[in-house]
């Protein structure tokens, strides 16, 4: 089985070719690809590589991944009150984020 450990946005996220991921949003628009080159970690087969935080470029791994959608995730909602000064405030957030597709982990 073909996976990888990527760093995407200060968050790292174990990816498999075919799969789709939702990260924080990037600024790539839709349709275009991606080359995710922070590899800390590439398993194929049982042929594994390890980085150092990174793997290096001469180990000739790359990730190409295509942005799907951009979108906003649900709403959470964050309720604050302290009793005996009658305070309370509702605060919400929906965070942005970027779905991608993994097209290929190529490992050769």
């Amino acid at each position: 089985m073909k996976y990888a450990v990527v760093e995407i946005g200060g968050k790292q996220v174990i990816v498999e070719e075919g799969k789709y991921y939702s990260i924080n949003r990037l600024t790539q628009k839709i349709g275009s690809t991606l080359l995710l080159n922070r590899v800390l970690f590439c398993n194929d087969n049982g042929r594994r590589v390890l980085g150092y935080p990174y793997v290096k470029q001469d180990k000739n791994i790359k990730i190409v991944a295509t942005v799907l959608e951009h979108f906003n995730a649900n709403k959470i909602s964050v309720f604050k009150m302290k009793p005996k000064k009658k305070m309370a405030k509702t605060i919400g957030h929906r965070q942005a984020l970027t779905r991608i597709m993994i097209d290929k982990v190529n490992t050769n």
